[in-house]
């Protein structure tokens, strides 16, 4: 059974019900249930009480949600969790405990005071602290566990946060198996004085970060006993904007920087501030789905400003068009197989290979970072030169691309319309012209070099042609050849004419000259084959379906004379029309009117008369064996089957 309970202001729960669930109701607007229940991915047994509100339904209330399999954990592996808190009024609000287990068990057990016990390894998520309207309140504690035998064997990562209305302030540590982060908020949870990371196994620290309200001064890296520091900003700026400590703020850094070694924002710091925040959205997404919630931590930072006015966001939204285009043509060429063969026999398509190589290393590439970027939604973060400067370390490429080639002078290529392009000034309008002269390019050398890609595709398409209808015909010829001598003349006639239809088309087909028109014809031929190759398999198993159909046809009864039982036959009419008329009209067809018109439709019609016959031996055909008295004309006896006649249907 099941039961869905549907929200539109507070929530979407589905309640998944395999036995009777419990409803109790304990007052005049509660309700409480006890059944089996599912958050997302997360399956098990829930206890809670709810209101319906209108149409909503808004958990009030204890709430705990578990699952836990003690036969899964013996025999492999159990996957455990539970979910205890409360709501109010449709908010997680109160004492919560978060706890995610995955456990195997050695299978030896022991009693202690009446109880089995069964020690058990893996790992184990806890987080526990208070909620306030779905935000974190107070102190919170997220913690990972390895578990051996029952025992904490290793942290392999601990937070501790303090939280005021979800906003994250005073002091915080983050620690994994590896290193150790300290550091503090303010209270609008802005990033604020000095984050250290330690080692733990190193006395000084190996990185630090000094913030000075939620704006990042400098990085210090511990590396090879040097000690380096980055001025990250350089300078101060007229705005900034405060954001999340997120992957964006650090690919923003990685810019701001200019690091040559990114590792350096890859490790530390940013891997346990990762981390943390992996884990909290973990819960977030399971209150999200149960009520108002907003659980991810907001660790707040600021950075300069540079929003785009309106010519500049319409050139982004153009480039990033012309980039994605012409990357799709630049990479498909580039990767072609085709192609990569043809240049190293021809110099004009290695001329034009390194060209278009030489356009997506200093245009597209460039173009592609400054368009992730964009679509990261950091672009507004950083000053054009810094985009620049990281894009292209030397400057704007030339609209002039030499091109070097063995045992001759360097050759020139110059894009379509090149005079009137100019990339002198450092703006979004250049970068609009960079990615449309580009585009120019490529798709210049795309038109120069398909055809030669076309005419290497056709003359192979006409290998793998070729090669399948001499298959064809081949096993065709090789089938009729072994079994004519066992097959009466009608069926050896059909075979015959399979045989000729086959050859001849070959042979217009050697004789067409017009490639598209001997490729078109080729690729037709090749289905004719094969519905040829299926009619002589019709025709070679022909006798054992008309053997089929006269067994069909046939009822033992019991002969008073001879005191025995008899075969005899039953509906004649239909089994001489089948046998004396549609087959022979059939057999006809075949043998004098075959061509590549018609072969599937008679493979249709052999096939459709013989499951027809077995259809009518259940039917009563009284009033058709009456219709069939006197019909000899095999047209009218197909319809009268209900079979589609060869041809146009008689008016």
């Amino acid at each position: 059974m099941f039961i869905s309970m549907k929200s539109y202001g507070f929530l979407t729960v589905f309640l998944i019900l395999v036995s009777y669930p419990t409803f109790n109701l304990l007052g005049q607007d509660s309700l409480r249930y006890e059944g089996p229940f599912q958050i997302g991915k997360y399956k098990g047994a829930a206890a809670f009480t709810y209101r319906i509100v209108d149409t909503d339904t808004v958990y009030n209330g204890p709430f705990e949600f578990q699952r836990s399999n003690l036969s899964a954990l013996i025999a492999k592996e159990d996957v455990s969790f539970l979910f205890k808190g409360a709501f109010k009024a449709g908010f997680p609000d109160g004492p919560w405990r978060f706890q995610f287990a995955e456990f195997q068990s050695n299978s030896n057990s022991e009693v202690i005071d009446y109880e089995y016990r069964v020690r058990v390894s893996g790992i184990q998520e806890t987080a526990a602290g208070r909620i306030k309207k779905g935000k974190p309140q107070g102190h919170w504690v997220y913690e990972v566990n390895q578990i051996i035998d029952s025992e904490v064997k290793d942290t392999l990562f601990r937070s501790s946060i303090e939280f005021e209305n979800g906003i994250p302030l005073r002091s915080f540590r983050m620690e994994n198996d590896k290193s150790t982060l300290v550091g503090r908020f303010l209270r609008d949870g802005l990033a604020h004085d000095e984050w250290v990371l330690y080692s733990n196994d190193a006395i000084e620290s190996s990185q630090s970060w000094y913030f000075n309200n939620g704006r990042l001064e400098t990085i210090q890296l511990q590396k090879e006993g040097e000690r380096k520091v980055f001025d990250v900003y350089g300078k101060n700026f007229k705005a900034y904007k405060t954001i999340n400590l997120d992957q964006r703020f650090l690919n923003t850094l990685k810019v701001w920087m200019n690091l040559s070694d990114s590792t350096a924002l890859q490790k530390g710091i940013p891997v346990l501030v990762s981390e943390n925040a992996k884990y909290y959205q973990k819960l977030d997404k399971i209150l999200s789905r149960l009520g108002e919630s907003s659980f991810q931590p907001e660790l707040k930072v600021k950075v300069p400003f540079f929003p785009l006015d309106s010519m500049e966001i319409a050139h982004m939204e153009i480039i990033k068009k012309l980039y994605k285009s012409s990357s799709i043509v630049s990479d498909s060429l580039l990767s072609s197989t085709q192609l990569n063969i043809l240049k190293r026999s021809d110099e004009e398509i290695l001329f034009l290979y390194t060209a278009l190589d030489e356009i997506s290393k200093k245009f597209l590439h460039p173009l592609g970072r400054i368009v992730a970027y964009d679509e990261e939604g950091i672009l507004a973060y950083m000053p054009f030169e810094h985009l620049v400067a990281e894009a292209w370390p030397d400057g704007f490429p030339d609209k002039e691309i030499m091109i070097s080639s063995k045992g001759s002078e360097s050759k020139a290529f110059v894009g379509p319309k090149a005079s009137q392009f100019n990339f002198s000034e450092n703006t979004f309008a250049t970068l609009h012209q960079l990615a449309e002269y580009a585009k120019l390019s490529v798709d210049s050398i795309s038109s120069r070099v398909s055809p030669r890609l076309a005419s290497v595709k056709q003359r192979k398409e006409f290998m793998m042609l070729e090669k399948r209808m001499i298959s064809q015909i081949q096993n065709m010829d090789r089938v009729i050849d072994s079994v004519k001598k066992e097959l009466p003349s009608d069926f050896v006639s059909v075979l015959d004419q399979i045989k000729k239809v086959a050859d001849s088309s070959l042979n217009k087909y050697s004789n067409i000259n017009p490639l598209d028109v001997k490729m078109e014809f080729g690729r037709a031929l090749v289905n004719c084959f094969d519905h040829l190759g299926k009619l002589e398999g019709v025709i070679l198993n022909l006798a054992a379906k008309k053997e089929e159909i006269k067994s069909t046809y046939e009822d033992e009864v019991w002969n008073p004379f001879m005191a025995n039982l008899m075969t005899e036959e039953v509906k004649k009419r239909l089994t001489n029309a089948y046998a004396k008329v549609l087959l022979p009209y059939l057999l006809t067809e075949a043998s004098t009117n075959l061509s590549c018109d018609n072969a599937a439709t008679l493979v249709t019609q052999f096939e459709s008369t013989h499951q027809r016959m077995l259809e009518l031996r259940t039917e009563d055909t009284k009033k058709l064996e009456r219709k069939l008295k006197r019909e000899r004309d095999a047209r009218v006896i197909m319809k009268l089957f209900e079979i589609e006649p060869q041809g146009k249907k008689e008016e």
